[in-house]
């Protein structure tokens, strides 16, 4: 097989991130998301500074007090700060306290988000068919029944029905998960843990996401890479350059790219 999709129709296990990714980057959502997050975390701090406090020690034993100010989270700070300040609102609340505090990262507008027919459709083709979905997000995912954070409201916009929403929520590993190992994306750890954590073979896998960095690590343990770059925008070069030394398939339409792969799968033959 020399088409890039013929192999990513071969794969079984199709794991999708979230943000940028099923969702165009152009509705400004992910970007609004970590606004709110800085701003809310600084001013909660400020209010209640044994949080800093712990999520200062927190940073320090993961090694990362050299990566940023702590004392001013930024924007660009959050890949190595969102999960220590997850665990430091952890820390400080229980049970519903603490899904109402995470759920405040994430007081934004979603009806940016407009469903996606095609996006929906291939991920009933693709149960039909017997592949596998999963997500992989550094975004939250409520982990009871019924409730919402994040994730669900993202699948809600996107025209997902509450049996899609529920039978995903299982298929999920998102911060909460990864936060139990200190790392999420692009950590290896977080990806062998999620491997690991579904029972995926990585040689029957294929990996959706918007951000190089993560899609690369993916490549390292065999899973194929998948970018979606879902904006009128150039990507910038560096990242052209290694999304090209992966060989990932680039698309600027998650669904097509996916019904595509999934016009060409072929189940296996039961062992």
């Amino acid at each position: 097989m020399h088409d890039p999709i013929e192999h990513l129709g071969a794969r079984t296990n199709h794991v999708f991130d979230i943000d940028d990714c099923l969702f165009s980057r152009k509705t400004g959502l992910h970007h609004a998301i970590k606004h709110r997050i800085v701003d809310h975390f600084n001013a909660l701090t400020q209010k209640a500074p044994h949080i800093h406090d712990d999520f200062t020690e927190i940073v320090k034993h993961l090694g990362r007090d050299k990566d940023f100010d702590m004392h001013n989270v930024q924007i660009s700070d959050l890949e190595a700060a969102f999960l220590p300040i997850v665990t430091a609102l952890k820390w400080n609340y229980q049970g519903a306290d603490f899904f109402s505090q995470l759920d405040a990262f994430y007081d934004v507008d979603y009806s940016v988000i407009e469903p996606d027919i095609a996006l929906v459709d291939a991920f009933d083709n693709a149960r039909s068919q017997g592949m596998q979905v999963y997500i992989y997000t550094n975004g939250a995912s409520h982990p009871h029944a019924g409730n919402d954070l994040h994730k669900q409201r993202v699948l809600q916009g996107l025209g997902f029905d509450q049996e899609w929403i529920e039978y995903l929520r299982p298929r999920t590993q998102d911060l909460l998960a990864s936060e139990f190992m200190g790392n999420g994306k692009p950590y290896k750890s977080s990806f062998a843990q999620m491997l690991n954590r579904f029972g995926l073979d990585p040689r029957d896998t294929a990996f959706y996401d918007d951000t190089v960095p993560n899609i690369v690590t993916a490549s390292q343990f065999g899973v194929m890479p998948v970018w979606p770059w879902l904006t009128d925008e150039p990507a910038p070069q560096n990242l052209e350059a290694m999304a090209q030394s992966i060989n990932a398939i680039k698309t600027n339409n998650t669904a097509r790219t996916f019904q595509s792969a999934i016009d060409l799968h072929t189940p296996k033959a039961a062992l």
